[in-house]
């Protein structure tokens, strides 16, 4: 079984460094282009080309029994994806894991990415301290920038909806104390799959820095359990 992992707006493979699986998982932590060691590739700003870039990507892994699990904005994303192969009949994640994004029903367009400078790192710290780094480091923030704002546009350009309902089951993950989504705004998520478990810990937007054991073991749990 293969865990398809993918990050926030932002970030990287590197926010799943050192998540240990199982032996019967096998983890894909995704970089999207223009960032760790896709630097040289160009940026998505826009969801559908940056789906046909996932799914050319990982084509193989898209068709062996898999699971997806997404962080923030790779929460919406990997959502997406997955509405997307249902509407074209494509093989579908044995479960989704939505972890710390508000569900279509509260998504509203934030136009973050249209934030000056100052602004846009204001929010950014207020998300996660370690944001700090940005605003005492000009060259990692005039690095960093451009991908931050077009992430943002990926979101906040992209066509919400809670239809088609997922037929999968669906676990959610929150931090008890995220500044950006509540345990009880992600509950809506209940909604938008076939069976919808919540989980909850201690911490904030990346309460998963501390969590990542507890996430693996219950999307493999859930993972196994579909697959019969």
């Amino acid at each position: 079984m293969d865990l398809i992992c993918l990050p926030h707006a932002g970030g990287g493979a590197g926010l799943f460094q050192g998540w240990r699986t199982p032996a019967g998982l096998r983890i894909h932590p995704v970089c999207y282009p223009g960032r760790e060691a896709r630097i040289r590739e160009p940026l998505f700003s826009t969801l559908d080309p940056l789906l046909d870039w996932i799914e050319q990507e990982l084509a193989d892994v898209l068709q062996r029994p898999h699971i997806i699990f997404g962080h923030s904005m790779g929460a919406a994303v990997g959502h997406a994806l997955c509405q997307r192969r249902l509407r074209a009949k494509q093989n579908l994640p044995l479960a989704l894991g939505i972890s710390a994004c508000l569900p279509p029903s509260l998504r509203v367009p934030r136009d973050l990415h249209n934030l000056d400078d100052a602004a846009l790192l204001q929010q950014l710290i207020s998300f996660d301290p370690e944001n700090t780094a940005l605003a005492e480091v000009p060259e990692l923030w005039a690095m960093m920038a451009p991908i931050i704002r077009a992430d943002f546009n990926v979101i906040d350009g992209a066509q919400v909806t809670s239809e088609p309902t997922l037929p999968l089951p669906i676990l959610t993950f929150a931090g008890r104390s995220d500044p950006m989504v509540s345990p009880t705004q992600m509950a809506a998520w209940a909604a938008e799959g076939q069976r919808v478990t919540p989980h909850v810990f201690d911490g904030g937007h990346f309460y998963l820095r501390t969590a990542a054991a507890n996430i693996v073991a219950s999307l493999y749990k859930t993972g196994l359990t579909a697959a019969g």
